[in-house]
């Protein structure tokens, strides 16, 4: 097992739907939820990422360097070409990273794959500065439901859209087997959001200009189980 990059964190949470957060390794994002916003904001195709595959993996050797390792609550491995993500408890928690690699002006991608019956399992995306928590982004495959946010350590998360709060999204379609994430990260503090090829939101916050990057999942609150796939990861340079 490689613990290295696999962390593991117990949380109690308000809301737990497919999220993406970043985070220090050591401050597990609380998600706090200050309302609903049900605006949805423009839509347009993802624009196509011109510059050079920075890194890839599709999962499919066990070597490739993520965090992998199980406890009695969660575990993170390899399986059949994705790297396989369970929690076994409410409301909790877990995250690997490919390395300890700082990026910046990036657009990330990945194929997510929830597997449970629980519409509540959160996953996504996360960025982790190396002094501090840096920004991250959400979505949800229940209601269509995402947020753009920032967390610091021993400091309540922030959500940057809406005021504070999650926003419902038409563009982003409920119940699907599979979602294609993707994420812009640049250094001029520009986020944004695609899901299955399609933008649906930026927002601008220049606290942070890099990090390294990973994935996660998130249990419910109300159900003590998560079960998501990802496949077919790819960072890319938009500069």
């Amino acid at each position: 097992m490689n613990k290295k990059r696999f962390y593991l964190a117990s949380v109690l949470v308000c809301l737990a739907l497919v999220v993406t957060a970043c985070g220090d390794p050591s401050q597990a994002p609380s998600l706090g939820l200050d309302g609903m916003s049900t605006t949805t904001p423009g839509i347009t195709e993802a624009p196509a990422a011109t510059g050079p595959v920075l890194f890839q993996d599709n999962f499919t050797k066990s070597t490739s360097g993520w965090g992998t390792g199980s406890n009695t609550d969660r575990t993170v491995d390899y399986m059949q070409g994705t790297l396989d993500f369970k929690v076994f408890a409410a409301a909790d928690f877990v995250f690997s990273t490919p390395s300890d690699t700082d990026y910046t002006d990036v657009h990330m991608e990945v194929s997510i794959a929830p597997n449970d019956s629980n519409l509540d399992t959160a996953f996504g995306f996360f960025v982790i500065s190396r002094s501090t928590t840096t920004p991250s982004i959400m979505g949800d495959h229940l209601l269509g439901k995402y947020t753009i946010a920032k967390a610091v350590a021993k400091k309540p998360d922030y959500f940057l859209t809406s005021n504070n709060s999650w926003v419902i999204s038409t563009a982003i379609p409920d119940h699907q087997v599979s979602y294609a994430l993707g994420i812009d990260c640049g250094s001029d503090g520009m986020l944004t959001l695609y899901v299955n090829g399609r933008r649906i939101d930026s927002i601008a916050d220049s606290t942070y200009a890099k990090g390294h990057v990973g994935l996660f999942a998130w249990s419910s609150p109300h159900v003590n189980a998560a079960d998501v796939n990802f496949s077919n990861f790819k960072i890319t340079s938009i500069r």
